[in-house]
């Protein structure tokens, strides 16, 4: 999770202040990872591993589907068929085909993009990977909250970059904004993912000292777009 330069001393100073939401995002800054095996969630990070033992390194926090994982944060699917085209049907706007000469591969010597917007309630129909993510259908709270997405492809035609945000600006004082950006480093045959040893790992509920989840783009965008609506 990153922060724009100019937000990220507002986040540590209100996490100084002792407010939850701020210590829980901030203690998502430094790397962390997630996996998901054999229908089991785990996670790195300062926020599910604080409490944990000493020696343990990943915090197993419960049963969870492969997608859910892997789309917490990142909620465009692009690996579901239904879902990608309905998105590329409606793009506001298309390129093919243009070059890019600081690329370090051939593959990406020509590349091109589509973007568009969606609303969260319009996701939730389209993608059963967001279904699974959001848990209901969204509320009126953030529903026709307005998501723009960009999706950047090779020569090939295989994406190499995805990216999603959303943002309140124009609709409430302070606004607030967040979004993820996916880079595909590499296409190769499926792998299978093994799960952490059973001595790196401990059973956690909830990040240690009552911090909020707040580690995933649902709960975020609960707890700030009331308000940052498409009519």
């Amino acid at each position: 999770m990153n922060f724009n330069r100019r937000l990220l001393p507002l986040a540590k100073e209100r996490a100084a202040e002792g407010d939850l939401v701020s210590r829980s995002l901030v203690a998502q800054t430094r790397p962390h990872r997630w996996v998901n095996a054999k229908g089991w969630f785990y996670s790195t990070g300062r926020l599910w591993t604080a409490g944990l033992p000493k020696g343990k390194t990943w915090a197993r926090r419960g049963r969870s589907s492969a997608g859910a994982t892997a789309f917490g944060e990142q909620i465009i699917n692009i690996f579901e068929t239904a879902t990608l085209k309905a998105l590329l049907a409606d793009a506001d706007e298309r390129k093919y085909d243009l070059p890019n000469p600081s690329a370090k591969t051939a593959d990406l010597k020509r590349t091109g993009f589509y973007k568009g917007t969606t609303t969260f309630a319009e996701l939730y129909g389209l993608s059963p990977t967001f279904r699974k993510v959001a848990g209901k259908r969204p509320d009126a709270s953030y529903a026709k909250t307005v998501v723009r997405w960009y999706i950047a492809f090779d020569r090939r035609g295989l994406p190499f970059q995805v990216s999603s945000d959303w943002s309140t600006q124009g609709q409430r004082k302070p606004h607030s904004e967040a979004g993820a950006a996916t880079e595909i480093q590499a296409w190769g045959p499926a792998t299978i993912i093994a799960e952490p040893g059973p001595g790196q790992v401990a059973v956690v509920r909830a990040p240690a000292g009552g911090l909020p989840e707040f580690d995933d783009m649902v709960e975020v965008i609960k707890a700030e777009a009331p308000t940052g609506t498409r009519q």
